[in-house]
C-alpha cells in the first residue's frame, strides 16, 4: 500500500518464511514461576516424571494484557497451577488448580486481576501444538 507505518503482510502464513503469527513454545518439567517474559507463550508442562507446580504471580506484576496458555502435555501426572491471588474462572475463582493430561488453560491479566478459560482435554497427541 506504500502507506507510512503500514505493516508488510506479504510473508504472513507462508511456509518459506518465519511467520509473525507463530506462538513461542516453552517446555517445563519442574516447578516454575511464570514471568513477564512468558507473555504470549504456550507453556507445555510435562509431569510424566512427577507432578509439579507452575506459579502465577499477581496480575499487577505481570501487567495489563499479559497472557499465556498452559497445557499438560505429559502422558501421566498433573501440572498444578498456583496463583498468588484468586484467578477468575467460569464465574468462580481459584488459587490452585490441577491440569489433567491434555488439558489447557489460557490465562489473561488485566487491571482487575487474572482470568482464564479452559480448553478441552484431547490427549497427548492433541493438535493444539504440532
Amino acid at each position: 500500500d506504500n502507506l507510512l507505518g503500514a505493516l508488510d503482510t506479504s510473508t504472513f502464513l507462508t511456509s518459506s518464511s518465519a511467520s509473525t503469527l507463530s506462538i513461542p513454545v516453552t517446555s517445563k518439567t519442574a516447578n516454575y514461576t511464570l514471568v513477564a517474559g512468558d507473555r504470549g507463550k504456550l507453556v507445555q508442562g510435562n509431569p510424566s516424571g512427577g507432578n509439579f507446580t507452575l506459579t502465577l504471580p499477581a496480575a499487577a506484576t505481570l501487567g495489563d494484557g499479559w497472557n499465556v496458555e498452559i497445557r499438560n502435555s505429559g502422558t501421566a501426572g498433573q501440572v498444578m497451577l498456583a496463583g498468588s491471588e484468586a484467578i477468575a474462572f467460569e464465574g468462580q475463582t481459584f488459587t490452585n488448580r490441577a491440569l489433567e493430561i491434555g488439558e489447557a488453560l489460557t490465562i489473561r491479566c488485566d487491571d482487575g486481576g487474572a482470568k482464564c478459560r479452559q480448553r478441552p482435554a484431547c490427549g497427548p497427541g492433541c493438535p493444539i501444538v504440532s
